[in-house]
């Protein structure tokens, strides 16, 4: 199974990520904080963007949380829910393995979607 994690499944412009934090619609855990935001039906594929700021560490450790978020999102792009764009920020001061990292990610893609439809109500 080929799964690559184009430029597409990225949230990039500052306006996408604005409109996502505007939502204020967000789950966390011990390891990741996620805000979401339900794209028009029709986009496909979920997209990643990352906010990390430098209470996480250096550079070499910011640039760490990047490379095992944008893993797990690659790995699990296909269990995460189609139509949204999550923007992931690291919570709590500990360095997830790309094992937590993955099941963090799907759960809280989860509860985000639940969280969704109920405001929709």
């Amino acid at each position: 199974m080929d799964l690559p994690f184009t430029k597409r499944q990225r949230v990039c412009k500052p306006g996408e990520y604005a409109a996502v934090f505007q939502t204020r619609l967000y789950v966390a855990d011990a390891w990741l904080q996620i805000n979401g935001r339900q794209r028009s039906m029709g986009k496909g594929t979920p997209r990643l963007g990352l906010s990390i700021g430098k209470r996480f560490g250096n550079a070499v450790q910011r640039n760490r949380w990047k490379r095992v978020v944008r893993e797990a999102f690659r790995l699990e792009q296909h269990s995460l829910p189609a139509d949204w764009d999550l923007i992931v920020r690291p919570q709590g001061n500990r360095m997830p393995s790309l094992e937590q990292a993955r099941v963090s990610l799907i759960q809280l893609a989860k509860r985000l979607g639940k969280k969704q439809t109920r405001s929709d109500r």
